[in-house]
């Protein structure tokens, strides 16, 4: 009496309790509403503008180049330049547009948002991926990061837009995209 338990079995309290069958709870299916073809369609557009802008559009927005000529023109600090390419902001034309333009629709405005999302973010992981060109090795820049960085975060995000776009349209599903779709009201 009043002795510890042996030091081979934890004391009462800390054992590990046997696993229960059904305790984690069932995911909740994502809302359906009602929509005409038409909405869908116009759903569906809004993620292929996406999609295809990233798969096809721009790799960097920011970039850098190692020359003190150019400073003058574009300018720079160190003697490195760098330059913005501000035609990837086409990718958010049309989910803009979507998103002001049918507020009548619940479909087609929150896909829309949500779409307007995706490249916003895309752009956001490309410009941070486009930071790391200011790594002096060629073969760094050139392999790693412009082939592996960048392929992956087209690959993710154009991914991301036609899965939530075949789910608008196919299920007409208020489907909201991991990460993006919790910030879409």
């Amino acid at each position: 009496y009043g002795q510890p338990p042996p030091y081979c079995q934890p004391p009462q309290q800390y054992r590990q309790q046997p696993y229960q069958q059904g305790y984690a709870p069932a995911p909740i299916p994502a809302p359906v509403v009602e929509a005409d073809a038409y909405e869908r369609s116009l759903s569906l557009l809004g993620y292929l503008w996406v999609a295809l802008g990233i798969s096809f559009g721009v790799g960097n927005v920011l970039y850098f180049t190692p020359s003190i000529n150019d400073v003058m023109i574009r300018g720079g600090v160190g003697g490195v330049s760098f330059g913005i390419n501000l035609s990837a902001l086409v990718l958010l034309v049309l989910p803009f547009v979507l998103m002001s333009a049918m507020k009548g629709s619940q479909l087609v405005s929150f896909h829309g948002k949500q779409a307007l999302l995706i490249g916003v973010f895309y752009l956001i992981a490309i410009i941070v991926v486009g930071l790391l060109d200011l790594i002096n090795d060629p073969t760094v820049r050139g392999i790693i990061v412009n082939g592996i960085l960048v392929g992956a975060v087209k690959v993710l995000f154009a991914g991301l837009a036609l899965l939530a776009g075949i789910r608008a349209f196919y299920y007409r599903e208020l489907y909201r995209a991991p990460v993006v779709g919790g910030m879409v009201k």
